[in-house]
C-alpha cells in the first residue's frame, strides 16, 4: 500500500487505532455467537470457538493499546460495552434455554447497568474511567463461566456464587474508588 492508497481510505477509518479495531471485531462477533447458539445444527464447539476468538480480542486490544500508547477515549468507552455485549447477550440466550442460571444473568446485567450509568455520569462531567484490575478479573471470570456453559460443561453452584459475588464486589469497588464523582460539579 503506498501513500496514495492511504489517502483513498476515508478519514474516520484512517484514525481508528488497532486496539479500536479489535474492540469493533468483538462487537461484530457477538451477533455471530448468538446466531450460532440459536441454530440447532451448530455444534457447541463452533459457537465456543467464535466466542473464544471474540474474548481474545479483549486481550489484544488492551495489550496493543498499552504497547502502542494509543489508548483512546472511544476505546475506554467501547471496550467495556463490547465486553458486556459478549457476556450478557449469550448468557440471556442460554438462560432462556435453561442452559445457564437466570440469577447469574440478573446479577451481571444489574451490575453492568449500574456501572454504565455511573460511566455516563462521569462522561457528562468530563471524566473517562478505565476499568480497574478487579473489573478485569471479574470479566475473565464471567467469560470463563460463559465458556463452560457454551460447552455444556456442568458448573458447580459454588462457582456460580463466586462469580456472582465477584461481580457485586467489583461494582462496589468501582463505585467506591470513583466516589468523588458523586460530589463533582459539572
Amino acid at each position: 500500500m503506498n501513500s496514495t492508497d492511504v489517502k483513498k481510505i476515508p478519514g474516520i477509518l484512517r484514525s481508528v487505532s488497532l486496539p479500536d479495531w479489535f474492540t469493533a471485531a468483538r462487537i461484530l462477533l457477538v451477533p455471530v455467537v448468538l446466531a450460532l447458539l440459536s441454530s440447532p445444527s451448530t455444534s457447541v464447539g463452533i459457537a465456543f470457538t467464535v466466542f473464544l476468538i471474540a474474548a481474545l480480542t479483549d486481550v489484544f486490544d488492551g495489550y496493543f493499546a498499552r504497547r502502542l500508547g494509543v489508548e483512546s477515549g472511544a476505546g475506554k468507552l467501547l471496550d467495556p460495552i463490547a465486553d458486556k455485549m459478549l457476556i450478557i447477550l449469550p448468557l440471556i440466550l442460554l438462560a432462556a434455554h435453561g442452559r445457564a442460571p437466570a440469577g447469574l444473568v440478573v446479577v451481571i446485567a444489574a451490575r453492568d447497568l449500574v456501572v454504565c450509568g455511573f460511566r455516563l455520569i462521569a462522561a457528562e462531567r468530563g471524566f473517562t474511567i478505565a476499568a480497574g484490575i478487579l473489573g478485569k478479573i471479574k470479566t475473565v471470570a464471567q467469560m470463563a463461566i460463559l465458556g463452560a456453559y457454551l460447552l455444556n460443561i456442568g458448573v458447580f453452584g459454588w462457582i456460580v456464587t463466586t462469580v456472582e459475588g465477584l461481580t457485586v464486589i467489583s461494582a462496589i469497588e468501582y463505585l467506591y474508588t470513583n466516589r468523588q464523582l458523586f460530589t463533582a460539579k459539572k
